[in-house]
């Protein structure tokens, strides 16, 4: 038999996903990397209105897509902001400064999101779990969190 009729591919349904609270971004994980070794991850962000993601940051080792399926994001990167609407996909190398946003004051964004390598996705987990019951995170928390990740606000020295 070839090997590669030995692996057998897995669906995600956004329904059967672990709900991940972050603040007011809610966090669908699709995928955590388990079935793909950990080369890649994915998830669904959904933003209320006028609600932002983490602050600007960049990652030593990952790559981000976020493809905008509902709305508009604002992406902030180091040359100004760049509103992508529905259909629009952004992708962000390592080192890539950026965050994001939704600009709507009254419509809800939802984003689709891969992350490579795909152990990043533990990070929401990990924020998940610090800002249960409503906990907010100091700057210090939040960034204590992120650089476990490889990740670092943009003036960094490291």
């Amino acid at each position: 038999m070839p090997p590669y009729s030995q692996i057998t591919p897995k669906l995600h349904r956004k329904e059967d996903a672990e709900v991940i609270q972050l603040g007011s971004v809610t966090c669908f994980l699709l995928e955590d990397g388990s079935t793909t070794a950990n080369r890649i991850a994915a998830v669904i962000l959904l933003l209320p209105p006028r609600a932002e993601g983490p602050p600007m940051h960049w990652s030593r080792m990952h790559d981000e897509c976020f493809f905008v399926t509902k709305g508009t994001v604002r992406f902030t990167v180091a040359d100004g902001t760049v509103d992508a609407p529905q259909g629009s996909m952004m992708v962000v190398p390592p080192r890539a400064a950026h965050m994001l946003s939704n600009p709507s004051e009254t419509e809800y964004a939802e984003l689709y999101m891969t992350a490579n390598p795909g152990y990043y996705v533990e990070y929401f987990r990990m924020l998940g779990q610090e800002m249960e019951g409503g906990k907010e995170l100091s700057p210090e928390d939040s960034e204590y969190l992120m650089v476990l990740f490889g990740t670092f606000p943009p003036d960094a020295e490291i």
